[in-house]
């Protein structure tokens, strides 16, 4: 992975109340959590990314606990629900594909490219572009 990438993220917390905010205006914003004694806004990337969730993801969430992602940029500290994490990977830049023209179009794709990884395709996300439209959201 991209040494600028992996900087991103700061740590993974599990069994953490969200404490959810009374007359949200946005989808995006799940509530407030707290992180190590810091107070911190927990957001939604399943619903800034428009992705769905299927069947069996619900059922394995409503077992499993709570896992929370932190990451951070320029002074900045995000918190978001995750269904699983594999760890930070390093990958070879040069393996980097382009976006398929059907997500290209997209008016919001967040995809920067794609890559395989054990057999699968993964997308790289546009920190810059997804950092601005969390920010701009909570507006």
């Amino acid at each position: 992975m991209d040494g600028a990438i992996a900087r991103l993220f700061a740590e993974i917390i599990d069994n953490v109340n969200i404490h959810s905010l009374p007359h949200r205006k946005t989808s995006v914003l799940l509530g407030l959590v707290n992180v190590h004694g810091e107070i911190q806004l927990c957001v939604s990337l399943k619903h800034l990314l428009n992705l769905e969730e299927e069947n069996r993801e619900k059922k394995a969430r409503k077992k499993s606990t709570k896992r929370l992602m932190v990451v951070g940029k320029s002074g900045e500290q995000w918190v978001f629900p995750v269904n699983e994490i594999h760890g930070i990977h390093h990958f070879n830049p040069g393996l980097l594909q382009n976006v398929p023209v059907t997500i290209a179009k997209c008016k919001s794709t967040f995809t920067r490219g794609i890559f395989s990884w054990e057999e699968k395709h993964v997308a790289l996300l546009d920190d810059e572009l997804l950092f601005y439209n969390l920010k701009r959201s909570l507006q």
